[in-house]
């Protein structure tokens, strides 16, 4: 699996350096929670760590790298044609045309001429209302928009799948982009204070050293550039993981549930942990912050009652001064 203080780097006030050691932790910690897949059981880490800084973004990175080389669920063109002509009309899509993401709106059902086709327009009718015509074998190029309201615009270009693709690239070398960038699917949640998260996901540099020609060059990006966070993006971005506030409201429950929630910090995993049982679930608790000890009994009470075995050792070493738990309980 990938190390990431062999290849990331961030900027700090002397320039780039490579990640330290312990955000490979939560990376690869993120990998292995991606990766349980039991319908019956799920499975439950707990950390007590002096610091809870960039620990849920690291982690969720993991999440959703694994989860890339996934394929999506592939349904056949008829039946993805024939699930979209259901919806109502007025419905918001997503239209992917030529690497772009367009807005759009389901107009209805065309069978004029004897040849089933899906109405989409994509501009405001006061400025033509421009309409495609979908046949079967393109239906895939729509996506339902759980996030689109208002009116749609005069005209418009759309949104390139990838915003910074040259890095995107080269952190996930052998996934399908167009597949990744251009279709949503929820692998893993956030839960935390939501100031602090996109001061780590958007605003933090992050870069990938290459060589072009004889020069070594830093390819610069984010964490969001590859998270593709819900809130922190563009609402006609696809999506692979969501930001949350701690009492878990804002979550589009069409995007269906994730496959590791994130609980960063005690006030997330106190006030939501009841709404999130069918998900792997990290729960990151800051010896720092106010509802500590209250996270840390109401964790060991879980793991009391609710346990059905501990977990094999098959996860990494925690750094120093950070203690772990980990165990499975029923999925409920």
């Amino acid at each position: 699996m990938l190390r990431l203080q062999d290849f990331l780097h961030v900027i700090t006030p002397s320039g780039w350096q490579l990640v330290p050691e312990w955000c490979d932790f939560y990376f690869q910690l993120g990998a292995i929670l991606a990766e349980q897949n039991n319908s019956a059981t799920r499975t439950v880490v707990g950390l007590a760590v002096p610091t809870r800084a960039y620990a849920a973004p690291f982690a969720a990175l993991g999440v959703v790298c694994v989860r890339a080389k996934v394929p999506l669920v592939h349904e056949s063109d008829e039946e993805c044609f024939a699930k979209l002509s259901r919806l109502p009309v007025g419905e918001r899509l997503i239209y992917i045309f030529n690497g772009h993401r367009l807005k759009a709106v389901y107009e209805g059902l065309d069978d004029s001429d004897g040849d089933k086709k899906l109405r989409v327009r994509v501009e405001d009718k006061k400025s033509g209302g421009l309409t495609y015509f979908i046949h079967a074998e393109d239906a895939k190029s729509l996506e339902i928009s759980e996030r689109e309201t208002g009116e749609l615009p005069a005209t418009q270009r759309g949104r390139p799948l990838l915003k910074n693709q040259s890095f995107v690239e080269k952190f996930l070398p052998e996934i399908d982009l167009n597949n990744f960038a251009g279709r949503s699917r929820l692998e893993c949640a956030i839960l935390g204070r939501l100031n602090v998260l996109r001061d780590e996901v958007v605003d933090t540099k992050i870069s990938l050293k290459t060589v072009v020609g004889k020069r070594v060059v830093h390819v610069a990006g984010a964490l969001q550039d590859v998270l593709r966070t819900s809130r922190f993006g563009s609402t006609t971005n696809a999506v692979r993981s969501i930001v949350m506030r701690p009492d878990g409201k804002g979550h589009a429950r069409g995007l269906g549930l994730p496959q590791v929630c994130i609980f960063d910090g005690a006030e997330s995993y106190l006030k939501s942990r009841s709404s999130w049982t069918r998900s792997a679930s990290l729960v990151i608790l800051d010896a720092t912050e106010t509802g500590f000890q209250s996270g840390v009994e109401a964790l060991n009470q879980e793991y009391t009652t609710s346990r059905l075995s501990d977990l094999p050792p098959m996860l990494p070493a925690p750094p120093a001064g950070v203690e772990l738990v980990a165990y499975q309980v029923r999925v409920i």
